[in-house]
This record gives C-alpha cells, structure tokens and sequence, in this order.
C-alpha cells in the first residue's frame, strides 16, 4: 500500500468521524444554550440591574456578557448597559486620589481595591460594542493612575487576579498603551511571590494562609472552601497524596463563550495558571521559568480576542 493511499484512507477515516460526531456536537451544544437561557432569563426577570459596582455584582456581569457573545441576545447587552448606567460607568467613586486605598473595603475611597475594578471588564466589552469614551473614562483614570504609583502589591488575594487581569489586557487592547501589559506582569510576580509555596507547590489564597505560619494546622484548613484555593497538582505518585486530593491543575473562573471554547482573558489566565502548576515538574520548575511563563500571559491575553 503506497503513501497516497494511506493518506486518503486516514482522510476518509477522519472525515467519517466528524461527520458522525457532528450531530450529537450540534445537539449538545443546543441543549447548553437552552439552559444558559432558561437560567439568565430568569436572574434578569427576577433581579433588577440597578445594583452597585462592587465585585458581587459585577462578577455576574462578565458572564454576562459572554452569554451574550454567545447568543447576540440584545436583552442581556441592554442588562448590562441599565447596570453600567445606574454605575456612572464607575467602580468606588471616591475623588481624592490622596485618599484611595487598595486594602479590603466597601467604601467610595476603596477605589484602588480590585473588587471595585471588576466592573471594567463589562464595561470595556460594552465600549467596543459601541465606542464612546465616557464609558471607559473612570477606567482609564483609575487603572492608569494606579500604574503610575511605585506600588505593586494591588492583587494580594487569588480573587484579584480574575477580578483585575482581564482589565489591564481589555484596556490595552483598547488603548495600545503597552504599559498595561507591563505593570500586569509586574503586578503578577508580586502575586506569584506572596502566594506561592514553593515546598508545597502550592498557591494559597492569599499570604495569610501560606507556610510557616500554617504548620500546626490541619492540612484541610489551608484552603477555607473552593473558592479560596487556586489549585494545584503535585507530580508522581504524590499527586495521590494531600495535594493531589485538593484540587485539579490550577484553574480560575472558567466561563462559557463562542465557539465552543474558552476565550478572552478568562482563558488566558486558566492557561497561565495550569502552566504553572500542571503536575510535570511544578515542585521542581525554575523561578525563572516560572516568571518567563507568567510574562507570556500578557501576550496571550493581548493577542486573545474576546468579540
């Protein structure tokens, strides 16, 4: 049997595989649509959209917004427009910058806290729907002042890097100004540093939770929930272990959009994470290769389009 004919019979073979496949893809896909229907029509019908800015209600927002991606609903765009409208297009309103904090708070002067920025994802996604610089004006204030500070230290807590990541790589695909992706690596080897461990290769919730100070606790309470926990997955036998039986390979929130596949920022990040710690020599892997993946994320996500 020459090479031409091996070559059209895995053709054949392949071709008849996708086209059995191709029905049940279809169907499956249609079912999920039904259900992210069924259940966004009825937040929407059930919970009015003049809610604040803060991350409790934005978080919901982002997938909204994918949803939307998805389906081209105009019903959920205009949701998340009233929402944005009722904001001001704004997270914490605060305007003396003397008095703007990034520690945990619910306050107007919090407006350098990322559970405030979480909003301008939606926001920007809306903006290039329909450009108007009102609607991304509060972001770039905020966010571009912020990286004009000598601080670092802004994602403290896992939570802010799906809260505040996609925001530098949507602005800076917006603007071109470079200097988001810049300070997002910056920021991010600040995060790897204070949340890592690297003799558990694992990532903690935040700097609180990391080792020494946790020895003498039960290993169950170094992760309060699922939500506080990032993940992580030991190599060789031992991923059978403690670390092994707490999780899957690193992994943030992961949200539905077009196509079929993770998108935009939110893959970026699942990807960023997953090749940090994906079980084949995460415990033995370099720093410095550690942080060369880390400063590919921005490329990732800048080169990622969301819509």
């Amino acid at each position: 049997m020459n090479n031409k004919t091996i070559t059209f019979l895995a053709a054949a073979i392949l071709s008849a595989a996708s086209a059995s496949a191709a029905p049940d893809t279809a169907k499956e896909a249609a079912k999920v649509r039904g259900i992210i229907t069924k259940v966004n029509n009825h937040w929407q019908q059930t919970n009015p959209p003049e809610t604040r800015s803060f991350w409790d209600n934005a978080a919901y927002h982002t997938g909204n917004m994918e949803a939307y991606f998805l389906t081209g609903n105009e019903e959920w765009k205009n949701y998340s427009e009233r929402w944005a409208e009722h904001n001001e297009w704004k997270g914490a309103k605060g305007t003396d910058r003397s008095r703007w904090k990034y520690d945990y708070g619910e306050t107007d002067d919090h407006v350098l806290f990322g559970d405030w920025q979480i909003c301008f994802q939606t926001y920007a996604d809306l903006y290039r729907i329909l450009p108007d610089d009102r609607r991304i004006r509060r972001a770039r204030e905020v966010m571009e002042y912020e990286m004009s500070t000598p601080r670092n230290d802004y994602w403290w807590w896992a939570d802010g890097l799906y809260m505040v990541m996609p925001v530098m790589t949507k602005m800076h695909r917006i603007t071109g100004n470079k200097k988001y992706l810049d300070k997002l690596y910056e920021y991010v080897l600040v995060s790897d540093s204070i949340m890592y461990d690297p003799d558990e290769a694992l990532y903690y919730r935040d700097a609180k939770y990391v080792y020494p100070a946790h020895k003498k606790r039960q290993r169950e309470e170094r992760f309060l929930g699922a939500r506080r926990r990032m993940g992580a997955c030991r190599t060789g036998k031992s991923a059978q272990g403690r670390a092994g039986r707490l999780g899957t390979p690193p992994v943030l929130h992961r949200q539905i959009c077009a196509h079929g596949r993770c998108c935009g920022e939110a893959a970026a990040t699942r990807r960023l994470l997953v090749a940090l710690h994906d079980g084949r020599g995460a415990r033995s892997r370099p720093r410095d290769q550690r942080h060369g993946i880390l400063h590919l994320w921005a490329a990732v996500g800048a080169s990622t389009t969301a819509i």
